[in-house]
This record gives structure tokens, sequence and C-alpha cells, in this order.
């Protein structure tokens, strides 16, 4: 029973985040209340002694420099009669202002017997001085004030920083700084009000308040709007989840945020589709599973009342029944444990085991059924090739018949240049081309409906770069390559750059041509002078082997490194021996120990008499991947559209094949990682780290 209240928590997601931001503003106010409050006063004061102290120092230092150089600044004429250098402070007063850069402050500077020399007043009422005209009556309160001052800076060895309160409930605390001069004759006092310090406080305590309410009425409203936005979607989710919990699987929420909340939408929705598919197929099951329950129970009932009916001793018929109800019960059995089998499974009480299951046999099975079928109805199964023989024009005339015999799908051709003619042809054709080993990178351009299952070859030279600077192979690079066909000029243009890239040094570059691909002694000697340690062959199987039979026992201790155009190289040499150690980069090794390779290799071999090679595990994956397609678009040759579709489904797919995991983008390139392998001196490979 499904259970139709729930309690609500006291404080939704909404309240929380109100309260949170609430908090967090409150915390603020707090923060800057407390530094206004606290904090202020103190920093302040030690500003205000910064600048009384550079003050007081200025006027001491030219104090100094007037008595270094033999001044005399003041002295007592019969111990009463003060005499002072009218010059020196003349000139101090006009640069007294510009010493400490205050604007208000009083200055006292008195001699060994504590009377004042020289002052300086820029305050309306001082606090050392008593300057105020109101208070002149109080002199010798002022005396007593200023003298202790002195007296106190003489006695704390000339360095001394106090507070000087006011006489009078209405007046104000003064700072003061004292410094001595180096003689020791004169002292030097420096003050200023610290009246504004509190004027600031006090308007600050009114000021603050009003401040506090506004923003916390700001961050009130501002706190509502974003949890109303915050928990929308969620909201939202809400709403729909009570719609599938009721049975409307069709439900959908919009995710137009790009964030957790916008993929959580998008992952809802995908939920509400897998649940909505899980329900018809339940739905499916109990319908057919009711036929078919309905099917024996009838066989069932209907020979029980023949058996119930029989008169006599008939025995041969009434066991011919009782077998017939046995079977019939029998089928009702398994079906019903099947149904079991299949909740426990759904419900996971079980687990499904991955088994093997060879799917060319199965296959060959259904192969062989369409066969009788096309008999019976007088048709012919067969399969047409057409041979392009390495030639571009000869490939589109084989392209072309094909063509003429409504062909839906191409696969093909091998090589580069004969693939390129037949893809540019097709373009226009209305044909799926995926291309299984033809490399080079201007093989599919134009025609957006032609796919590639093997590397293109700038991909491999930047791979090959890639790998030989990660695994430290070498750092000094000689190239060897044929720069009259596009598959060897592409390799090396691209492996040059991201070699540079790298910081491998490309030592020396030296090329051949089809017209002197037998002789390449003069190439070989370049390789040997450059001083490399990794020579990089971008060529195919037959030119490499020359090359290496001409260079055995010239590059001892070079290493030698190829993309997949080595390919099938045990079966041009004469000595194996001759191919230890060399390695090449290629998405196929075909002594790889997986499950998957291996039984592909021993079905081939068993069928052609030999190992497959690279070419035949790209063609077998370009196959399935043209299977996925098929299967993802559900489309037949028939329909109008299945080309459409076919192109559309590829970019969808994931083939997990023979030569990689692969994926395709709009640049219709297979997204798939390369291999390296390394020959042994008895030809077999095996897979490099």
């Amino acid at each position: 029973m499904r259970q139709t209240s729930k309690t609500r928590r006291t404080i939704g997601i909404r309240g929380q985040l109100m309260g949170f931001l609430c908090f967090i503003c409150l915390l603020l106010v707090g923060l800057f209340w407390f530094l206004s409050t606290q904090l202020l006063e103190p920093l302040y004061t030690t500003h205000i002694q910064k600048q009384l102290t550079e003050q007081a120092e200025a006027i001491v230092a030219r104090m100094d420099e007037a008595i270094g150089k033999g001044e005399t600044i003041s002295y007592w004429a019969f111990g009463s009669r003060l005499y002072v250098n009218n010059t020196f402070f003349n000139a101090l007063q006009d640069d007294i202002f510009e010493l400490g850069g205050m604007s208000s402050f009083c200055i006292d500077i008195s001699d060994t017997t504590l009377r004042q020399i020289f002052k300086v007043d820029n305050l309306s009422y001082c606090n050392l001085h008593r300057t105020r005209p109101t208070d002149t009556a109080d002199e010798q309160t002022a005396y007593t004030t200023a003298r202790a001052m002195r007296q106190l800076c003489r006695e704390s060895g000339g360095t001394v920083v106090r507070k000087i309160n006011p006489p009078t409930p209405s007046g104000s605390v003064q700072l003061m700084v004292g410094r001595m001069t180096s003689d020791g004759n004169y002292t030097v006092l420096v003050t200023t009000s610290l009246m504004h310090v509190a004027e600031a406080g006090k308007v600050l305590s009114t000021v603050l308040p009003l401040a506090a309410a506004l923003i916390f009425a700001f961050s009130m409203s501002a706190a509502w709007l974003f949890s109303e936005w915050f928990t929308k979607p969620l909201r939202a989710l809400s709403g729909a989840a009570r719609q599938v919990a009721q049975g409307n699987y069709a439900v959908h929420v919009d995710s137009v945020r790009n964030d957790e909340l916008g993929d959580l939408a998008q992952e809802f929705n995908h939920m509400a589709k897998e649940v909505q598919h899980a329900s018809q197929m339940q739905r499916d099951l109990l319908a057919n599973v009711s036929h078919d329950l309905r099917t024996p129970l009838t066989l069932i009932k209907g020979y029980a009342e023949t058996v119930r009916d029989l008169t006599g001793d008939d025995k041969k018929h009434r066991d011919e029944q009782m077998n017939i109800i046995v079977d019939e019960t029998d089928r009702l059995t398994a079906l019903v444990s099947s149904v079991m089998e299949l909740s426990k499974v759904t419900s996971g009480a079980e687990k499904c085991e991955k088994v093997h299951f060879d799917m060319g046999q199965l296959c060959d099975e259904v192969s062989e059924r369409y066969d009788a079928v096309c008999a019976q109805n007088g048709w012919q199964l067969k399969l047409q090739t057409e041979d392009s023989q390495g030639d571009p024009d000869s490939a589109i005339s084989a392209f072309g018949k094909l063509m003429d015999d409504k062909m839906d799908v191409s696969l093909g051709c091998v090589l580069s240049g004969e693939a390129q003619s037949v893809i540019t042809a097709a373009k226009n054709d209305n044909v799926l081309v995926v291309t299984c080993t033809s490399s080079a990178e201007k093989c599919i351009q134009g025609n957006d409906k032609a796919f590639r299952v093997c590397f293109n070859d700038p991909a491999q030279g930047t791979a090959s770069a890639n790998y030989i600077a990660d695994n430290k192979l070498g750092s000094k690079i000689a190239v060897f390559y044929q720069s009259d066909i596009d598959y060897s000029a592409g390799l090396v243009e691209t492996f040059t750059a991201q070699a540079a890239q790298r910081g491998l040094t490309i030592v020396t570059q030296q090329a051949f041509t089809e017209g002197t691909k037998t002789d390449f002694s003069t190439q070989i000697n370049a390789i040997r002078d450059s001083g490399c340690d990794l020579v990089f062959l971008p060529i195919y199987a037959a030119e490499a082997s020359v090359f290496l039979t001409q260079a055995q026992g010239k590059l001892d201790g070079i290493k030698v490194f190829g993309c997949d155009g080595l390919d099938g190289l045990q079966t041009k040499v004469s000595d194996m021996t001759m191919l230890e150690g060399v390695m090449m980069l290629t998405p196929f090794a075909v002594d790889a120990p997986d499950t998957k390779t291996q039984t592909f290799v021993d079905k081939f071999t068993k069928l052609h008499g030999s190992a497959p090679d690279q070419f035949a595990a790209d063609a077998y994956d370009a196959v399935y991947a043209v299977k996925a397609a098929m299967e993802a678009c559900g489309k037949t040759p028939a329909d109008a559209d299945f080309t459409s579709a076919m192109v559309d489904a590829m970019y969808t797919i994931t083939v997990d094949g023979l030569t990689g995991t692969m994926q395709w983008d709009t640049t219709r390139e297979p997204a798939k990682n390369a291999k390296a392998m390394v020959f042994a001196a008895d030809g077999t490979t095996s897979l490099l780290g």
C-alpha cells in the first residue's frame, strides 16, 4: 500500500539557503562592526605615532647636522638670559611643516635645564602648553606638564611615547613622541590631538546600525531571490518524480542550466525514458507470457478432457494423450522457469554471466539458412568482387560496376591513391564509404559520407614522435622516406613538426623515389655518419626489407622505428634475424595475447593458411562498424533514407574492434589509441608497453 502522506522537514532547502546566506551577511556585518569599533582606534593611533616619530626624527636630524658643523643653537647668559640661533630656528620653522607631513601639531624643544628654547604650536588647544586663551591663567599646570614630559624623555634615554590627557572633560587626548639629539643637550617633543579618532568612532557608532539594517534587508531579499532561482529546478524534479511514481513515465524536465542541476535534470529524463522502456517491456512480457501460457494450458485441458472421456481400456490412445500432457506441462514449466530467472536478473538477485560468443560462427549459420530460403524462392546469394588493381582509374571502373549492381555500402579501397579517386567519384552516388586502410589525409576530404577506420598519415606521424619522446627511444633522429608517395611524405611532414615540439632533433632526412628504390647505399652511409641514435622509416614493408638488408653491419646500435606500412615485414625478408629490435607503431599486433585477437588470428589462419595482417584487422573492424551503424539506425537498404541514416549513426556508435575501440566525430576519423610492437629474431612480434 502506497503511503499517501509524508513528513515534511521543518526547514526545506530554500529556507536553509536563506538562513545560510543571512548568517554569512550577519557575520560580515559583525566583523565590520568589530573592525570599526575595536581596531580602528589602535590602528589609527599607530599611524599617527608613525607620523609624529618621523617629524621628531627629522627635527633631531637637522639639529644634529647643525651641531656637527659647529653651530651654536642656544646658550644661557648669566644663567637666566636665553640666546638662540635665530637663523637656524627660522629656517627650521620654514621647513618644519614639510618634515613630517602633518597639518596640526605642537613642537617643544628644550635644553639640559628642561627650559623651553623653541616652540611651534599649530593646535587650537595643546595639553602640553595650554595655549587656549581661556586657559592662560593656568600657566603653572602647563609648565608642570611640559617639564614633566621633558624630564621623562631624558630619563627614558631619549625616546618616549605618551598620551597626554586633557585637563577638562571637554578636551581631547593628545599623543606625544619625544626624541633627544645625539649629544644629549636638546629634547624634542612632538604632539598632536587624537580628537578626530574619537569623532570618527562616534560617527561610525551612529551610522553602523542603519547600514547594518540596510545590508540585512538587502541580504534577505537577495537570499530569497537566490533560493527561489536555485530551488526552482529541484521543485520541478520533485514534481516530475511524483508524476513518475503515479505512472506518468512520459514526463520531461527542462534542463537549460549548465551546472550540476542541469546534469541532474538530464539524468532524470534519461531515467524516465528507461523506466518507460522497462515498463513497456514488462507489459510486452506479460502479454507474451500470457499468450505462451495459454497455448500449453489449452492443450493440457483439451487432452485431459479427452483422457477423462475415453471409454474402455484403450491404453495406446491413453498413453499418447498423457505423453502430450506431460510434454506441454514440461513446456509450461520451462516457460515459468524462464520468467522466474528473468525476474531474478531484473531484480538484481542474480547477475548475468559473460560467455565467449562466436559471432562469426553465428553469421555462417545464418548465411546457410538464407541460402536455403533463397533457393526455395528461386534466389541466388552471391559475393561479388571487383579488383581495383591498385590503379585509380581501375578503381573508379570497379566502383562503377558495383554501383550498377545497386551497392549500398562501400568498403575500400586499400591504397590511398585509388581510395581518393573512388571517394571523390562517389560523392554524389548516395552511398556510405568506409575506407579500411587508405591512410592519406585527403582521401576522405570533400565527401561527408566517407569515414576512415585506420589512422591517417598525420595522426601516425604525430603519434610516432610522441611515442619516441615519451619512451626516450632516441633524441637524434634520421628520417628515411619515399618522397613521391603521399603516405610517406605526409608522415614525414607531421613527424618532423611534432618532433621539434617534443625536443627531438632531426639530424638528417634521406629520401628516395620509385625509380631509385633498389640501391640505398648512399642514404645508409649518410644516416650512419649523421650521429643519429634512431632511424624513422615511414615506408612500406617491401622498401623497408631492402633498406634493412643493405644496412646490415652499418647501423649497429641504431634503433629502427616505423609505422603501419611495415606490417607484413616478415614476409618480405629472407633472414628474420635482421628484424630483431625493429619497432613499429600499429593498431594491431598478431601476437597480442587478448582472446579477441587470438580468436580472429586462429580462424583467419585456418581459412587462409596464413596469419592476418593489419589490413585484414582493419577490414574486419570496418565490417562491424557498418553492422553497428545498421543496428543503430534501424534502417535497411530498402529504405529511401538508408544512407543518410547510416551516416548519422556513424557519429553515435562505438566499435570495440581488433584495432582498438573506435568512435567518429565530425572529422570522420577514428578516435582510437595506437600500439607499438617490436620484432624478435625469429620474426615474431610482441607488444611494447
